[in-house]
Protein backbone atom coordinates (compact mmCIF):
# COMPACT_ATOMS: atom_id res chain seq x y z
CA UNK A 1 0.00 0.00 0.00
CA UNK A 2 2.88 2.63 0.61
CA UNK A 3 4.53 1.95 -3.14
CA UNK A 4 0.69 1.92 -4.33
CA UNK A 5 0.19 5.50 -2.85
CA UNK A 6 3.77 7.01 -3.43
CA UNK A 7 3.13 5.81 -6.70
CA UNK A 8 -0.11 7.25 -7.20
CA UNK A 9 0.98 10.82 -5.61
CA UNK A 10 3.77 10.80 -7.99
CA UNK A 11 2.30 9.94 -11.27
CA UNK A 12 0.18 13.56 -10.98
CA UNK A 13 3.31 15.31 -10.01
CA UNK A 14 5.91 13.85 -12.03
CA UNK A 15 6.64 11.57 -15.45
CA UNK A 16 10.86 10.82 -14.09
CA UNK A 17 10.19 10.19 -10.38
CA UNK A 18 7.70 7.53 -11.08
CA UNK A 19 10.04 5.73 -13.01
CA UNK A 20 13.45 6.26 -10.80
CA UNK A 21 11.33 4.60 -8.02
CA UNK A 22 9.98 1.62 -10.27
CA UNK A 23 13.37 0.92 -10.69
CA UNK A 24 14.72 0.83 -7.70
CA UNK A 25 12.05 -0.92 -5.73
CA UNK A 26 12.03 -3.72 -8.61
CA UNK A 27 15.84 -4.63 -8.28
CA UNK A 28 15.38 -6.61 -4.99
CA UNK A 29 12.09 -7.68 -6.39
CA UNK A 30 13.72 -9.50 -9.15
CA UNK A 31 16.71 -10.46 -8.18
CA UNK A 32 16.59 -11.83 -4.77
CA UNK A 33 15.91 -15.66 -5.64
CA UNK A 34 13.71 -17.66 -3.25
CA UNK A 35 14.58 -20.91 -4.66
CA UNK A 36 17.57 -22.32 -7.01
CA UNK A 37 17.67 -22.95 -10.56
CA UNK A 38 15.66 -26.19 -11.05
CA UNK A 39 18.34 -27.96 -13.38
CA UNK A 40 15.70 -31.37 -14.55
CA UNK A 41 13.51 -28.55 -16.94
CA UNK A 42 17.30 -26.40 -17.55
CA UNK A 43 18.27 -29.52 -19.32
CA UNK A 44 15.95 -29.09 -21.56
CA UNK A 45 17.57 -25.61 -23.36
CA UNK A 46 21.24 -26.63 -22.13
CA UNK A 47 21.26 -30.24 -23.05
CA UNK A 48 20.88 -28.84 -26.87
CA UNK A 49 23.09 -26.06 -26.38
CA UNK A 50 25.99 -29.15 -25.74
CA UNK A 51 25.30 -30.71 -28.44
CA UNK A 52 25.83 -27.19 -30.42
CA UNK A 53 28.85 -26.98 -28.26
CA UNK A 54 29.88 -30.10 -29.71
CA UNK A 55 29.42 -29.37 -33.55
CA UNK A 56 26.18 -31.16 -33.96
CA UNK A 57 23.93 -30.28 -36.60
CA UNK A 58 21.09 -28.16 -35.71
CA UNK A 59 19.06 -30.60 -37.58
CA UNK A 60 19.60 -33.32 -35.70
CA UNK A 61 18.96 -31.58 -32.20
CA UNK A 62 15.58 -31.51 -30.16
CA UNK A 63 14.59 -28.10 -28.92
CA UNK A 64 11.68 -28.43 -27.07
CA UNK A 65 11.88 -25.08 -25.83
CA UNK A 66 12.73 -23.77 -29.55
CA UNK A 67 16.52 -22.70 -30.51
CA UNK A 68 16.70 -18.86 -28.85
CA UNK A 69 16.90 -20.14 -24.92
CA UNK A 70 19.35 -22.77 -25.96
CA UNK A 71 21.79 -20.53 -27.99
CA UNK A 72 21.39 -17.95 -24.20
CA UNK A 73 22.73 -21.16 -23.05
CA UNK A 74 25.65 -22.06 -25.51
CA UNK A 75 26.97 -18.41 -24.75
CA UNK A 76 27.06 -18.88 -21.20
CA UNK A 77 28.79 -22.34 -21.53
CA UNK A 78 31.39 -21.22 -23.98
CA UNK A 79 32.25 -18.00 -21.78
CA UNK A 80 33.04 -20.39 -19.16
CA UNK A 81 30.66 -18.77 -16.59
CA UNK A 82 29.23 -20.26 -13.56
CA UNK A 83 26.20 -22.81 -14.04
CA UNK A 84 24.69 -21.66 -11.12
CA UNK A 85 24.82 -18.00 -11.59
CA UNK A 86 22.37 -18.64 -15.29
CA UNK A 87 19.30 -17.71 -13.20
CA UNK A 88 20.65 -14.05 -13.34
CA UNK A 89 19.95 -14.60 -16.96
CA UNK A 90 16.41 -14.94 -16.26
CA UNK A 91 16.32 -11.83 -13.21
CA UNK A 92 17.10 -9.74 -15.66
CA UNK A 93 14.16 -10.91 -18.10
CA UNK A 94 12.04 -9.80 -15.60
CA UNK A 95 13.54 -6.79 -14.66
CA UNK A 96 13.48 -5.63 -18.02
CA UNK A 97 9.94 -6.97 -18.62
CA UNK A 98 8.97 -5.11 -15.70
CA UNK A 99 10.29 -1.48 -16.49
CA UNK A 100 9.47 -1.89 -20.34
CA UNK A 101 5.50 -2.22 -19.65
CA UNK A 102 5.40 0.49 -16.54
CA UNK A 103 7.06 2.43 -19.05
CA UNK A 104 4.32 1.53 -22.24
CA UNK A 105 1.95 1.72 -20.15
CA UNK A 106 2.23 5.49 -19.46
CA UNK A 107 2.19 6.09 -22.61
CA UNK A 108 -0.40 3.72 -24.07
CA UNK A 109 -3.03 4.38 -20.47
CA UNK A 110 -5.20 7.62 -21.44
CA UNK A 111 -6.14 6.98 -17.39
CA UNK A 112 -2.51 8.66 -15.70
CA UNK A 113 -3.42 6.91 -12.37
CA UNK A 114 -3.26 3.55 -13.85
CA UNK A 115 0.31 2.33 -14.99
CA UNK A 116 1.02 2.35 -10.70
CA UNK A 117 -1.64 0.07 -10.07
CA UNK A 118 -0.96 -1.99 -12.89
CA UNK A 119 2.74 -2.59 -12.64
CA UNK A 120 1.62 -3.58 -8.38
CA UNK A 121 -0.66 -6.27 -9.34
CA UNK A 122 1.90 -7.63 -12.43
CA UNK A 123 4.53 -7.62 -10.18
CA UNK A 124 2.69 -9.41 -7.28
CA UNK A 125 1.23 -12.34 -9.94
CA UNK A 126 4.22 -12.73 -12.02
CA UNK A 127 6.84 -12.86 -8.95
CA UNK A 128 4.86 -13.93 -6.13
CA UNK A 129 1.01 -15.36 -6.66
CA UNK A 130 3.25 -18.61 -8.30
CA UNK A 131 4.00 -22.32 -5.96
CA UNK A 132 7.79 -21.97 -7.04
CA UNK A 133 10.07 -18.86 -7.71
CA UNK A 134 9.78 -17.06 -10.97
CA UNK A 135 13.14 -18.28 -12.13
CA UNK A 136 12.74 -22.07 -10.72
CA UNK A 137 11.78 -22.88 -14.28
CA UNK A 138 13.88 -21.04 -17.00
CA UNK A 139 11.02 -22.04 -19.93
CA UNK A 140 8.46 -19.68 -18.36
CA UNK A 141 10.45 -16.83 -18.24
CA UNK A 142 10.11 -13.67 -20.47
CA UNK A 143 12.84 -14.17 -22.62
CA UNK A 144 10.32 -17.38 -23.62
CA UNK A 145 6.60 -16.44 -23.22
CA UNK A 146 6.57 -12.67 -23.28
CA UNK A 147 8.43 -11.92 -26.29
CA UNK A 148 5.08 -10.43 -27.59
CA UNK A 149 5.84 -7.51 -26.01
CA UNK A 150 8.25 -6.01 -28.55
CA UNK A 151 5.69 -6.47 -31.52
CA UNK A 152 3.20 -4.43 -29.31
CA UNK A 153 5.95 -1.84 -28.95
CA UNK A 154 6.62 -1.62 -32.18
CA UNK A 155 2.67 -0.98 -34.05
CA UNK A 156 2.00 1.28 -31.14
CA UNK A 157 5.27 3.60 -31.90
CA UNK A 158 6.09 2.45 -35.75
CA UNK A 159 2.81 1.73 -37.02
CA UNK A 160 0.95 -1.69 -37.83
CA UNK A 161 2.52 -2.35 -41.54
CA UNK A 162 6.20 -1.23 -40.46
CA UNK A 163 8.67 -3.01 -41.82
CA UNK A 164 10.35 -3.81 -38.63
CA UNK A 165 7.48 -5.64 -37.92
CA UNK A 166 7.97 -8.45 -40.63
CA UNK A 167 11.88 -8.66 -39.48
CA UNK A 168 10.73 -9.03 -36.14
CA UNK A 169 7.85 -12.41 -37.22
CA UNK A 170 10.54 -13.91 -39.63
CA UNK A 171 13.40 -13.70 -36.89
CA UNK A 172 10.74 -15.40 -34.75
CA UNK A 173 10.10 -18.24 -37.20
CA UNK A 174 13.73 -18.93 -37.05
CA UNK A 175 14.45 -18.18 -33.71
CA UNK A 176 11.33 -19.28 -31.59
CA UNK A 177 9.87 -21.25 -33.93
CA UNK A 178 6.78 -22.48 -31.69
CA UNK A 179 5.69 -18.76 -30.88
CA UNK A 180 7.11 -17.13 -33.85
CA UNK A 181 3.93 -18.98 -35.70
CA UNK A 182 1.48 -17.68 -33.32
CA UNK A 183 2.43 -14.03 -32.93
CA UNK A 184 3.05 -13.98 -37.06
CA UNK A 185 -0.93 -15.25 -37.13
CA UNK A 186 -1.68 -12.34 -34.90
CA UNK A 187 -0.08 -9.72 -36.33
CA UNK A 188 -1.79 -10.60 -39.47
CA UNK A 189 -4.94 -11.00 -37.84
CA UNK A 190 -4.63 -7.48 -37.07
CA UNK A 191 -3.63 -6.04 -40.72
CA UNK A 192 -6.59 -7.71 -42.00
CA UNK A 193 -8.80 -6.01 -39.33
CA UNK A 194 -7.15 -2.94 -39.91
CA UNK A 195 -7.79 -3.28 -43.79
CA UNK A 196 -11.18 -4.40 -43.18
CA UNK A 197 -11.82 -1.42 -41.40
CA UNK A 198 -10.80 1.04 -43.68
CA UNK A 199 -13.24 2.77 -45.22
CA UNK A 200 -12.28 1.82 -48.79
CA UNK A 201 -11.96 -1.72 -48.06
CA UNK A 202 -15.97 -1.54 -46.27
CA UNK A 203 -17.52 0.44 -49.40
CA UNK A 204 -15.95 -2.70 -52.17
CA UNK A 205 -18.81 -3.73 -53.44
CA UNK A 206 -18.47 -5.79 -56.61
CA UNK A 207 -18.92 -9.65 -57.20
CA UNK A 208 -14.82 -10.01 -56.94
CA UNK A 209 -14.48 -7.68 -53.99
CA UNK A 210 -12.25 -10.44 -51.71
CA UNK A 211 -9.39 -11.27 -54.32
CA UNK A 212 -9.86 -6.85 -54.76
CA UNK A 213 -9.93 -6.59 -51.06
CA UNK A 214 -7.04 -9.09 -50.61
CA UNK A 215 -4.93 -7.65 -53.76
CA UNK A 216 -4.97 -4.29 -52.09
CA UNK A 217 -3.96 -5.89 -48.67
CA UNK A 218 -0.88 -7.67 -49.26
CA UNK A 219 -0.03 -4.38 -51.87
CA UNK A 220 0.53 -2.63 -48.70
CA UNK A 221 3.30 -5.16 -46.73
CA UNK A 222 4.94 -6.28 -49.80
CA UNK A 223 8.74 -6.18 -47.92
CA UNK A 224 6.72 -7.31 -44.48
CA UNK A 225 5.58 -10.41 -45.95
CA UNK A 226 8.90 -11.24 -47.81
CA UNK A 227 10.67 -10.80 -44.27
CA UNK A 228 8.21 -13.38 -42.82
CA UNK A 229 8.34 -15.19 -45.80
CA UNK A 230 12.38 -15.63 -45.71
CA UNK A 231 12.38 -16.88 -42.04
CA UNK A 232 9.74 -19.26 -42.74
CA UNK A 233 11.75 -20.92 -45.56
CA UNK A 234 15.42 -20.64 -43.55
CA UNK A 235 14.55 -22.42 -40.38
CA UNK A 236 13.16 -25.11 -42.63
CA UNK A 237 16.32 -25.13 -44.80
CA UNK A 238 17.92 -25.21 -41.67
CA UNK A 239 15.77 -27.65 -39.56
CA UNK A 240 14.93 -29.75 -42.98
CA UNK A 241 10.98 -29.61 -41.29
CA UNK A 242 8.34 -27.11 -41.11
CA UNK A 243 8.23 -28.09 -37.43
CA UNK A 244 9.85 -30.08 -34.61
CA UNK A 245 9.35 -33.36 -34.95
CA UNK A 246 9.35 -34.03 -31.03
CA UNK A 247 6.84 -31.00 -30.61
CA UNK A 248 4.83 -32.76 -33.16
CA UNK A 249 4.69 -36.35 -31.33
CA UNK A 250 4.00 -34.24 -28.41
CA UNK A 251 0.76 -32.83 -29.62
CA UNK A 252 -0.30 -35.86 -31.38
CA UNK A 253 0.04 -37.79 -28.94
CA UNK A 254 -1.67 -35.29 -26.52
CA UNK A 255 0.94 -35.95 -23.16
CA UNK A 256 0.57 -33.66 -20.46
CA UNK A 257 -2.26 -32.26 -22.15
CA UNK A 258 -5.09 -31.54 -19.61
CA UNK A 259 -9.00 -29.88 -20.00
CA UNK A 260 -9.23 -26.58 -19.21
CA UNK A 261 -11.68 -26.65 -15.20
CA UNK A 262 -14.92 -25.54 -15.43
CA UNK A 263 -14.23 -23.06 -12.63
CA UNK A 264 -11.05 -21.80 -14.35
CA UNK A 265 -10.40 -17.73 -14.27
CA UNK A 266 -9.32 -18.33 -17.53
CA UNK A 267 -13.43 -18.48 -18.96
CA UNK A 268 -13.47 -14.70 -17.38
CA UNK A 269 -10.45 -13.33 -19.90
CA UNK A 270 -12.98 -14.98 -22.94
CA UNK A 271 -15.65 -13.06 -21.78
CA UNK A 272 -13.26 -9.60 -21.44
CA UNK A 273 -11.74 -9.89 -25.23
CA UNK A 274 -14.94 -10.04 -26.38
CA UNK A 275 -16.38 -7.05 -24.78
CA UNK A 276 -12.62 -5.28 -25.67
CA UNK A 277 -13.43 -5.62 -29.45
CA UNK A 278 -16.80 -4.89 -29.10
CA UNK A 279 -15.27 -0.84 -27.31
CA UNK A 280 -12.70 -1.00 -30.18
CA UNK A 281 -14.95 -1.45 -32.82
CA UNK A 282 -17.24 1.39 -31.17
CA UNK A 283 -14.52 3.88 -30.52
CA UNK A 284 -12.24 3.34 -33.15
CA UNK A 285 -13.62 6.39 -34.67
CA UNK A 286 -12.58 8.17 -31.63
CA UNK A 287 -9.38 7.02 -30.46
CA UNK A 288 -6.13 7.66 -31.44
CA UNK A 289 -4.91 5.17 -34.75
CA UNK A 290 -1.75 3.75 -32.46
CA UNK A 291 -3.92 3.23 -29.76
CA UNK A 292 -6.66 1.37 -31.92
CA UNK A 293 -4.19 -0.78 -33.54
CA UNK A 294 -2.61 -2.07 -30.37
CA UNK A 295 -6.06 -2.59 -28.88
CA UNK A 296 -6.71 -5.02 -31.67
CA UNK A 297 -3.23 -6.29 -31.29
CA UNK A 298 -3.51 -7.18 -27.71
CA UNK A 299 -6.52 -9.21 -28.53
CA UNK A 300 -4.58 -11.53 -30.24
CA UNK A 301 -1.71 -11.23 -28.89
CA UNK A 302 -3.66 -12.44 -25.23
CA UNK A 303 -5.43 -15.22 -27.31
CA UNK A 304 -2.23 -16.32 -29.10
CA UNK A 305 -0.25 -16.88 -25.64
CA UNK A 306 -3.04 -18.83 -24.14
CA UNK A 307 -2.31 -21.64 -26.53
CA UNK A 308 0.49 -22.13 -24.27
CA UNK A 309 -2.29 -22.23 -21.41
CA UNK A 310 -4.54 -24.64 -23.50
CA UNK A 311 -1.53 -27.38 -24.10
CA UNK A 312 -1.81 -27.81 -20.09
CA UNK A 313 -4.10 -26.63 -18.65
CA UNK A 314 -3.18 -26.01 -15.51
CA UNK A 315 -3.98 -22.79 -13.48
CA UNK A 316 -0.68 -22.30 -12.57
CA UNK A 317 0.59 -21.67 -16.50
CA UNK A 318 -2.23 -18.83 -16.12
CA UNK A 319 0.25 -16.99 -14.03
CA UNK A 320 3.19 -18.33 -16.05
CA UNK A 321 1.12 -15.76 -19.30
CA UNK A 322 -0.14 -13.60 -16.60
CA UNK A 323 1.97 -10.71 -18.15
CA UNK A 324 -0.61 -10.01 -21.29
CA UNK A 325 -3.22 -10.79 -19.45
CA UNK A 326 -3.41 -7.98 -16.80
CA UNK A 327 -2.01 -5.46 -19.28
CA UNK A 328 -5.07 -6.61 -21.82
CA UNK A 329 -7.24 -5.95 -18.25
CA UNK A 330 -5.79 -2.81 -17.58
CA UNK A 331 -6.22 -1.43 -20.85
CA UNK A 332 -9.58 -2.81 -20.86
CA UNK A 333 -10.57 -0.51 -17.75
CA UNK A 334 -8.87 2.31 -19.63
CA UNK A 335 -10.94 1.96 -22.28
CA UNK A 336 -13.80 2.15 -19.77
CA UNK A 337 -12.54 5.02 -18.58
CA UNK A 338 -12.75 6.82 -21.72
CA UNK A 339 -16.02 5.58 -22.53
CA UNK A 340 -17.64 6.66 -19.58
CA UNK A 341 -15.82 10.38 -19.58
CA UNK A 342 -17.90 10.82 -22.88
CA UNK A 343 -21.23 10.03 -21.31
CA UNK A 344 -23.37 12.84 -19.84
CA UNK A 345 -23.76 13.56 -15.86
CA UNK A 346 -21.38 10.87 -15.09
CA UNK A 347 -21.18 10.20 -11.36
CA UNK A 348 -18.24 10.13 -9.51
CA UNK A 349 -18.21 6.23 -9.12
CA UNK A 350 -17.97 6.23 -12.80
CA UNK A 351 -15.38 9.21 -13.06
CA UNK A 352 -13.19 7.25 -10.72
CA UNK A 353 -14.45 3.22 -12.13
CA UNK A 354 -10.64 2.31 -13.52
CA UNK A 355 -9.02 3.46 -10.00
CA UNK A 356 -11.83 1.53 -7.69
CA UNK A 357 -11.47 -1.86 -10.01
CA UNK A 358 -7.51 -1.57 -9.73
CA UNK A 359 -8.07 -1.83 -5.99
CA UNK A 360 -10.19 -4.63 -6.12
CA UNK A 361 -8.05 -6.14 -8.20
CA UNK A 362 -4.47 -5.70 -6.55
CA UNK A 363 -6.99 -6.87 -2.87
CA UNK A 364 -8.55 -9.54 -4.30
CA UNK A 365 -5.06 -11.21 -5.75
CA UNK A 366 -3.73 -10.47 -2.39
CA UNK A 367 -6.39 -12.40 -0.56
CA UNK A 368 -5.88 -15.03 -3.21
CA UNK A 369 -2.54 -15.52 -3.33
CA UNK A 370 -1.75 -14.25 0.12
CA UNK A 371 0.53 -17.17 1.37
CA UNK A 372 2.22 -17.58 -1.32
CA UNK A 373 2.70 -14.00 -1.63
CA UNK A 374 3.96 -13.51 2.34
CA UNK A 375 6.51 -16.29 2.24
CA UNK A 376 8.23 -15.33 -1.05
CA UNK A 377 8.32 -11.67 0.18
CA UNK A 378 9.74 -13.36 3.79
CA UNK A 379 12.26 -15.76 2.12
CA UNK A 380 13.37 -12.87 0.27
CA UNK A 381 13.94 -9.75 3.09
CA UNK A 382 15.81 -13.24 5.11
CA UNK A 383 17.91 -13.13 2.15
CA UNK A 384 18.74 -9.66 2.18
CA UNK A 385 19.69 -10.11 6.13
CA UNK A 386 22.33 -12.71 5.41
CA UNK A 387 23.56 -11.16 2.09
CA UNK A 388 22.13 -14.00 -0.15
CA UNK A 389 21.43 -12.84 -3.76
CA UNK A 390 21.75 -16.34 -5.14
CA UNK A 391 21.29 -19.58 -4.30
CA UNK A 392 23.28 -22.73 -4.51
CA UNK A 393 21.82 -25.24 -7.26
CA UNK A 394 20.43 -28.63 -4.83
CA UNK A 395 23.27 -30.69 -6.63
CA UNK A 396 26.88 -30.99 -5.38
CA UNK A 397 29.78 -30.26 -7.26
CA UNK A 398 31.91 -32.61 -5.05
CA UNK A 399 29.90 -35.55 -5.42
CA UNK A 400 29.43 -35.36 -9.21
CA UNK A 401 33.41 -34.87 -9.00
CA UNK A 402 33.71 -38.42 -7.06
CA UNK A 403 30.95 -39.80 -9.33
CA UNK A 404 32.62 -39.13 -12.40
CA UNK A 405 36.13 -39.71 -11.48
CA UNK A 406 34.80 -43.52 -10.40
CA UNK A 407 32.94 -43.62 -14.11
CA UNK A 408 36.11 -42.83 -16.08
CA UNK A 409 37.68 -45.48 -14.04
CA UNK A 410 35.19 -48.30 -14.95
CA UNK A 411 34.91 -46.88 -18.34
CA UNK A 412 38.75 -46.79 -18.90
CA UNK A 413 38.55 -42.63 -20.24
CA UNK A 414 36.24 -43.90 -22.87
CA UNK A 415 34.83 -40.87 -24.12
CA UNK A 416 31.55 -43.22 -25.37
CA UNK A 417 29.33 -42.75 -22.30
CA UNK A 418 25.63 -42.12 -22.52
CA UNK A 419 23.51 -41.52 -19.34
CA UNK A 420 20.15 -42.35 -18.22
CA UNK A 421 19.69 -39.99 -15.53
CA UNK A 422 18.01 -36.81 -14.38
CA UNK A 423 20.95 -35.09 -14.16
CA UNK A 424 22.45 -36.57 -17.35
CA UNK A 425 23.45 -33.17 -18.76
CA UNK A 426 25.67 -32.10 -15.27
CA UNK A 427 27.42 -35.13 -16.20
CA UNK A 428 28.32 -35.01 -19.48
CA UNK A 429 29.42 -31.29 -18.82
CA UNK A 430 31.33 -31.80 -16.28
CA UNK A 431 32.97 -35.17 -17.27
CA UNK A 432 33.72 -33.36 -21.01
CA UNK A 433 31.07 -35.85 -22.85
CA UNK A 434 29.63 -35.21 -25.77
CA UNK A 435 25.65 -36.01 -25.63
CA UNK A 436 24.22 -38.39 -28.41
CA UNK A 437 21.15 -38.84 -30.60
CA UNK A 438 18.25 -36.51 -31.14
CA UNK A 439 15.98 -36.36 -28.02
CA UNK A 440 18.17 -34.87 -25.09
CA UNK A 441 18.20 -34.82 -22.24
CA UNK A 442 17.36 -38.44 -21.60
CA UNK A 443 13.70 -37.83 -20.26
CA UNK A 444 12.61 -35.98 -23.37
CA UNK A 445 12.48 -39.38 -25.37
CA UNK A 446 9.10 -39.87 -26.21
CA UNK A 447 8.58 -43.56 -27.64
CA UNK A 448 9.75 -46.14 -25.27
CA UNK A 449 10.20 -48.96 -28.17
CA UNK A 450 12.44 -45.97 -30.01
CA UNK A 451 14.30 -45.46 -26.65
CA UNK A 452 15.33 -49.49 -26.23
CA UNK A 453 16.61 -49.24 -29.74
CA UNK A 454 18.31 -46.42 -29.25
CA UNK A 455 20.08 -47.67 -25.75
CA UNK A 456 20.50 -51.39 -27.90
CA UNK A 457 22.67 -49.78 -31.04
CA UNK A 458 24.99 -47.86 -28.48
CA UNK A 459 25.58 -50.87 -26.86
CA UNK A 460 26.11 -52.79 -29.50
CA UNK A 461 29.18 -50.16 -31.02
CA UNK A 462 30.93 -49.77 -28.23
CA UNK A 463 28.89 -47.43 -25.84
CA UNK A 464 28.72 -47.58 -21.90
CA UNK A 465 24.93 -46.92 -20.14
CA UNK A 466 25.45 -45.30 -16.88
CA UNK A 467 22.07 -45.90 -15.68
CA UNK A 468 20.46 -44.26 -12.66
CA UNK A 469 19.60 -46.89 -10.25
CA UNK A 470 15.67 -45.75 -10.18
CA UNK A 471 15.68 -45.82 -14.38
CA UNK A 472 17.14 -49.18 -14.18
CA UNK A 473 13.24 -50.72 -15.09
CA UNK A 474 13.23 -48.44 -17.93
CA UNK A 475 16.13 -50.15 -19.95
CA UNK A 476 15.38 -52.84 -22.28
CA UNK A 477 18.57 -54.65 -23.71
CA UNK A 478 18.47 -58.38 -25.58
CA UNK A 479 19.74 -61.10 -24.05
CA UNK A 480 23.23 -60.83 -24.73
CA UNK A 481 26.25 -60.95 -22.57
CA UNK A 482 27.06 -57.60 -20.78
CA UNK A 483 29.82 -56.92 -18.48
CA UNK A 484 27.69 -53.93 -15.09
CA UNK A 485 29.26 -52.30 -11.71
CA UNK A 486 27.20 -50.24 -9.66
CA UNK A 487 28.50 -47.25 -8.45
CA UNK A 488 27.43 -44.38 -6.35
CA UNK A 489 23.72 -45.14 -7.25
CA UNK A 490 24.16 -45.83 -10.49
CA UNK A 491 25.08 -49.04 -12.46
CA UNK A 492 27.27 -48.81 -15.52
CA UNK A 493 26.16 -51.75 -18.35
CA UNK A 494 28.88 -52.39 -20.96
CA UNK A 495 28.69 -55.11 -23.85
CA UNK A 496 30.28 -58.52 -22.61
Amino acid sequence: MPIIATLYYLQGHSRKWPLILVAYVLIPVCFIATQPLSWFDASYIFAPALRLLHGAPVSEIYFQYDLFPSLLALAWMKLGLDLELFQIVAQASYYLLFLVLFTFSTKLFRDRQLPGFFLVALVLVRIYAGPYDAVYIFQVTPLRLDMWIIPLLLVYFRGAHDWSLGLFCGLMLFFHTNFGLIYTAAYLQLLLTLHVLDSQALRIRASNALVTTMGTFFKKIPLTFLMIVIGGLTHYLLFQSTGDRGTLKFIQLGIGFTRIAASSLYWYAIALSGLSFILLIKLRDKLPANYAAAGFFLVYLMIGNSLYFFGRSHENNLLNISAILILFTFFLLDMISQFSMRASNNSLVQRRFPTIMSIALIMAITLWYGDSITNKATRQANAISRGEFTLPAKYSKQMLEHLLAEIKATTNNSPKVYFVSNHDFLLEYYGGYAPVGYYNPFSSWISRHEFDQFLQYLVSHGYYLVIENKFIHAVHLSSMSYHNKSIFGYVVIWKG
